[in-house]
């Protein structure tokens, strides 16, 4: 879900990802348990709880403390692509 939508040159990849937040394949250990960077004193994914997950919130649009819905520019992620990210967060947010 993330490398088609968000981990690409101009966002969340590469030496200099927006916000801090690297969304590549090899991002598990910076985004499950870990609080979001400079934005926010949530927690990016909590492993088996999508609604208290920051990352969540912002491709949602619900309850943002600071900045935009995600991705930026109005256009939001399907509800289909929504829905596996929450799935994934609701099944423990594996490492695979």
């Amino acid at each position: 879900v993330f490398t088609p939508s968000c981990a690409f040159s101009s966002c969340h990849s590469g030496t200099n990802p927006q916000a801090g937040l690297d969304l590549t394949a090899s991002s598990y250990s910076r985004i499950v348990g870990v609080a979001a960077m400079g934005e926010s004193d949530e927690t990016l994914v909590v492993a088996g709880d999508p609604e208290a997950s920051y990352l969540l919130k912002k491709l949602e649009a619900r309850d943002i403390q600071v900045g935009d819905t995600m991705p930026p520019g109005g256009q939001t992620l399907s509800e289909e692509r929504i829905a596996l990210v929450r799935s994934w967060i609701a099944a423990g947010a594996p490492n695979d």
